[in-house]
């Protein structure tokens, strides 16, 4: 049995009902018809619950999953620039785990960013 593509407002309904708050709709709608619900998916899923993939922690909402989105891009392709071939991955982690916990999640990060698989290549 295949699956059927679902509309962006489909992906957006089937988001939402996962727990993810879309204040901005049309935005939201936005993001998935010109960056992709899979490339997206990436970073959200920092925000869903660590024994269920498929439910959003409560109260995470689209705009958080868009910063993380455009930091963690922006941060990548200067990265790649400045030093292809480097270790930046690994230096970021370890700089990260020399902060204040506090501070994380201020960043754009949950406070439980090292116990989740985006993460598993580079601990």
């Amino acid at each position: 049995m295949s699956k059927h593509p679902l509309t962006y407002e489909q992906q957006l309904r089937l988001l939402q009902d996962r727990g993810l708050i879309a204040e901005d709709e049309s935005f939201a709608l936005h993001c998935l018809a010109n960056y992709n619900y899979y490339r997206l998916s990436i970073y959200w899923r920092v925000f869903t619950e660590q024994d269920n993939h498929d439910r959003f922690r409560p109260g995470t909402r689209f705009d958080q999953v868009w910063e993380l989105y455009n930091s963690l891009v922006l941060l990548i392709h200067c990265m790649q620039i400045i030093e292809p071939r480097g270790d930046w991955p690994q230096r970021l982690v370890a700089h990260l785990q020399t902060l204040p916990a506090n501070l994380i999640p201020d960043m754009g990060f949950p406070a439980d960013w090292q116990t989740r698989s985006i993460w598993a290549a580079v601990l």
